[in-house]
């Protein structure tokens, strides 16, 4: 009986692979020729702050160090944003939040871009600290 089951097990295996294997290679090069590539759609990061910030996404790290920077990506990028406060300590700054598509996240925001977005830095003074 168990051997039985096996041969089963087999014809319908093999019976699987004949149907799969037969193609009709000059229907699937009319497909192929039809297909088109569209462009990839971009949307674009406007970041700021007082203190500049760093935009990690794979393969790519972007720096802002002025008071506004405008980054282009592929639409669906996953972004990390931190602030990266550069001059804090000489300023006597400390993050505080963030304003526009990170408002409520903590110092890493993660956002996946699918439109053009906003993102601003907020910091707030230390307690007795001079600025150097």
């Amino acid at each position: 009986m168990y051997m039985s089951k096996f041969s089963v097990a087999l014809g319908l295996f093999g019976a699987g692979i004949t149907a799969c294997a037969a193609t009709d290679d000059a229907a699937d090069q009319a497909r192929s020729d039809q297909v088109s590539v569209a462009p990839q759609a971009t949307a674009v990061l406007t970041i700021g702050g007082d203190e500049g910030e760093d935009v990690a996404s794979s393969g790519r790290r972007d720096v802002c160090l002025t008071d506004s920077c405008a980054f282009s990506y592929a639409v669906g990028t996953a972004l990390t944003i931190t602030p990266d406060g550069h001059d804090a300590t000489a300023d006597c700054l400390m993050f505080s939040s963030w304003l526009g598509a990170c408002a409520g996240q903590g110092p890493s925001c993660s956002v996946v871009i699918t439109s053009n977005i906003t993102v601003t830095s907020l910091w707030s003074k230390r307690p007795n600290c001079k600025p150097q």
